[in-house]
């Protein structure tokens, strides 16, 4: 009973440290992998699909190199990359890769550059926003609120956070919407830049089967962790709170790639709809 009580708390301890981890971005990234969908189709739908395509390669490319980039940083080999190039059965771009299946670092790997696109196009839509509208792009971040790892209770802190992460990434939208001038150029290119990348910040059935295989590695190494020093006392999970605290502007850029996208999206797919009726 005592051996059964202490692996039930090892994985009672492990899905609330993968919570903390990868909550907030597992619940991003699904949200804005919804929305992005819905703009591509309702873009399709109004400008034609193959105008849409071309119209959006920077997106495209984007996402490929989300992939490749996180390939990269886990030491996979790149077999064959193509960045854009359409095909008849829908493919726009892939990264082909190989590892060493023996590799813990190079299977963990595989969450992340199948769930690449969104970490990498998040990123680099903040840094157009540094370009394009001004530099003030910094002091909006400096002055989100911040996530912090001392909060009482696991749980609790989840709940906090999650309130935290929206705050944050609807303090950087409204930050970066007020820097934009209409009159200027660079405000339309960002618009346009927001629209092509941020309809290919989803994920294809082969990025989700890819990070699944990472994320069922990672899960059953942070299982037999806990299994081997829960003994001890639960340190793991301060740590991942103290992690997960430090992505906290992170999460604020996802959240407002997800509130560009929503906007994107309650003017295309209503105006699609009215006129493909």
């Amino acid at each position: 009973m005592a051996a059964l009580n202490y692996i039930f708390s090892a994985f009672l301890a492990t899905m609330l440290q993968a919570a903390i981890i990868l909550g907030p971005a597992l619940a991003l990234g699904l949200a804005m992998n919804f929305l992005a969908r819905r703009v591509q189709v309702a873009a399709a739908r109004l400008v034609g699909l193959k105008f849409y395509i071309y119209a959006t390669a920077p997106g495209t490319i984007c996402h490929e190199l989300g992939h490749a980039i996180f390939a990269k940083l886990f030491r996979h080999r790149i077999k064959e990359m193509k960045l854009f190039s359409p095909s008849p059965d829908g493919t726009l771009g892939y990264v082909a890769h190989a590892w060493n299946r023996r590799s813990l670092y190079q299977n963990i790997g595989n969450f992340f550059i199948g769930t690449g696109p969104l970490w990498f196009g998040a990123l680099v839509l903040w840094l157009l926003a540094l370009l394009l509208l001004g530099g003030d792009a910094w002091s909006a971040v400096a002055t989100a609120p911040a996530m912090e790892p001392t909060q009482a209770g696991a749980t609790q802190w989840l709940l906090t956070a999650a309130q935290t992460v929206w705050a944050s990434g609807w303090h950087l939208a409204s930050a970066i919407v007020s820097m934009m001038d209409l009159t200027s150029w660079t405000t339309y290119v960002f618009i346009y830049l927001v629209v092509a990348i941020g309809s290919h910040v989803s994920l294809s059935p082969p990025d989700l089967a890819g990070a699944g295989r990472g994320l069922a590695v990672l899960l059953a190494t942070l299982g037999i962790f806990n299994l081997a020093t829960i003994w001890i006392g639960d340190f793991a999970t301060s740590s991942t709170m103290w992690l997960s605290s430090r992505m906290g502007v992170f999460y604020g850029i996802m959240v407002f790639v997800l509130i560009a996208n929503l906007a994107v999206a309650m003017i295309l797919v209503p105006l699609s709809k009215v006129l493909r009726g």
